[in-house]
């Protein structure tokens, strides 16, 4: 009679009165595949695409994946084919990235993509590839990172993604979901030199200090992007021949509704203060002369 095997592992199964003094021969093989299962490493050379793995190469426990890629790539367990694994990748680069090694299954069910650096335990049911630890009852996705997977105060600031990082830019612009480093809160409140024209309309999301050499007569329209509760300083400094008026906008809002007086003598500084109670509302106070 035929032998057949067994749908997982791929174990010999003589069939009655095969081997015949020579019984030796399925059992030490089914043992070398018993012992592969158990803790066996197969190790494969990625350098993109995609794979079936054999037999030989699903029959053992572990997987270890390296190579230089220059895109994910996907291994295929067959369909029917169950069992676990352990699977590590330390692939690198050979152009952009990082790219991750993805697990999948001939059954056409759910796939599993294993990040770089990072060792998985995952298991098939001979249509889908899933993680071997239940998420269920906490309803975690599998690719989310968890306090189980990370130990408190590991993430430290290098480790941190720089786009993930706010610059002087992003802080002005009021940019969200960023990790605002205190270089950036103090660059941000450098001052933007602003050039002179008749009327200037600052954007206060390009800065919260502003400063302008005023050569004439200077209108200064309602601002663009004003937060409530950005507050700062508008410098204008009067020119060698001074004489420059100064008008505001009518968002710019005066004690009493009086309008401010401003020194307009040949160099004079004179410093504006402000704070966004609202868009259209912006609370100013003026220093004339203070140089």
């Amino acid at each position: 009679m035929a032998s057949s095997f067994t749908t997982n592992k791929g174990l010999e199964k003589p069939g009655n009165g095969d081997y015949v003094d020579t019984w030796n021969v399925p059992v030490n093989a089914d043992m070398d595949v018993i012992d592969k299962a158990l803790g066996g490493v197969t190790s494969l050379n990625a350098t993109g695409g995609s794979a079936t793995l054999t037999a030989s190469q699903y029959q053992s426990l572990s997987i270890s994946v390296t190579g230089s890629i220059s895109a994910p790539a996907t291994y295929t367990i067959p369909s029917g084919i169950g069992g676990q694994w352990i699977i590590r990748n330390t692939t690198t680069d050979s152009s952009g990235g990082p790219h991750a090694i993805v697990v999948a299954s001939g059954g056409g069910g759910t796939s599993l993509s294993i990040p770089r650096g990072s060792t998985t335990h995952f298991y098939s049911d001979g249509t889908n590839i899933r993680l071997a630890y239940d998420v269920t009852s906490s309803g975690i996705a599998d690719n989310a990172i968890t306090s189980a997977k990370i130990v408190d105060g590991a993430i430290t600031y290098p480790k941190i993604n720089s786009s993930a990082i706010s610059t002087a830019s992003d802080f002005r612009s009021d940019e969200p979901s960023k990790v605002i480093p205190v270089s950036a809160v103090w660059d941000a409140a450098e001052y933007v030199s602003v050039s002179y024209s008749a009327t200037i309309t600052l954007d206060f999301s390009s800065g919260f200090n502003f400063s302008i050499a005023q050569t004439g007569n200077l209108t200064l329209a309602n601002p663009l992007n004003a937060k409530p509760g950005q507050s700062g300083i508008i410098s204008l400094a009067q020119d060698a021949s001074g004489g420059r008026s100064v008008t505001l906008g009518s968002n710019f809002k005066t004690a009493n509704g009086v309008v401010p007086s401003f020194d307009t003598a040949a160099s004079r500084l004179n410093i504006l203060a402000y704070t966004v109670v609202s868009g259209s509302f912006i609370v100013v106070s003026v220093l004339p002369g203070v140089r």
